[in-house]
């Protein structure tokens, strides 16, 4: 009869689920040399490192909108480029956005083209990709544009009034703009545009201070006062309410031959 030490299969049987025994024979090598008091030290150490990073992680939560909003101020206005512009908003801890989504998407196209497209956040696809308007809607904006000239994103310039993809591709929130709207003016000043081109009520809103519902503003000439100059601007239905509600494309191919008659005078 032998006397079973509970202590002692306990110990072997942390032993065994440490170094990964959970079948009868491995496909892979195990290194049993490894002691199971290595094991539960190294366990330890892990967890030791997970807490320190969550703690890390609390300790960097965004700051409240108006202090955030005053901070993206400051640091906007120090961007000289770009680029800097770029890396500034890459670095920037005041939007809630940034700890939910994937990537960061800041612009694509010609910044020198003269012709500056607004669209209102990242959807899922832009997401992944980092890059804006590159998923349905993005297709789609593209095809239009190309019927009045603009057929590449060499012929202007795109980027979104928030830099991240909302959870579940809600509407960015008001306090999430506020907290955002300081670096896209500066991104406004940088491009330097000599027009611009808002997709949606949330960006026609933003530039223009809320200029009004999008369904009557739509296809009309309206002005925004960027630094002190003084930008033409045409708003237009977003392309995803369009492929929902195909009936307003006609409106919209009205308003692409409006923008099309003024990029012919620059």
């Amino acid at each position: 009869m032998f006397l079973v030490n509970a202590e002692k299969i306990t110990q072997t049987l942390q032993w065994m689920e440490a170094i990964g025994i959970d079948e009868v024979i491995f496909d892979d090598p195990q290194n049993k040399a490894v002691s199971l008091d290595q094991l539960l030290k190294k366990n330890r150490t892990e967890d030791e490192v997970t807490q320190t990073t969550k703690k890390q992680t609390a300790s960097s939560k965004p700051l409240g909108t108006a202090t955030a909003s005053a901070e993206a101020v400051k640091i906007a206005a120090a961007c000289e480029s770009l680029e800097a512009l770029k890396k500034a908003l890459e670095t920037f801890e005041g939007c809630e956005l940034k700890h939910t989504a994937m990537n960061m998407v800041f612009g694509d196209g010609n910044p020198a083209s003269g012709i500056m497209f607004i669209g209102e956040a990242p959807g899922a696809d832009e997401d992944r990709r980092g890059v804006p308007f590159v998923g349905e809607s993005g297709v789609f904006l593209s095809k239009i544009l190309s019927f009045i000239g603009l057929k590449t994103r060499d012929d202007y310039y795109i980027t979104d009034v928030v830099n991240w993809r909302p959870p579940g591709n809600r509407d960015p929130s008001a306090s999430e703009i506020k907290t955002i709207e300081p670096f896209l003016k500066r991104h406004i000043e940088l491009v330097d545009p000599k027009v611009i081109v808002t997709l949606g009520a949330i960006a026609a809103k933003t530039v223009l201070d809320d200029a009004g519902s999008i369904t009557k503003i739509r296809g009309q000439w309206h002005e925004a006062s960027i630094n002190g100059k003084t930008i033409p601007v045409m708003p237009l239905l977003h392309p995803s309410f369009l492929l929902r509600q195909a009936v307003n494309k006609k409106k919209t191919w009205d308003d692409l031959i409006a923008l099309k008659k003024k990029l012919e005078t620059f």
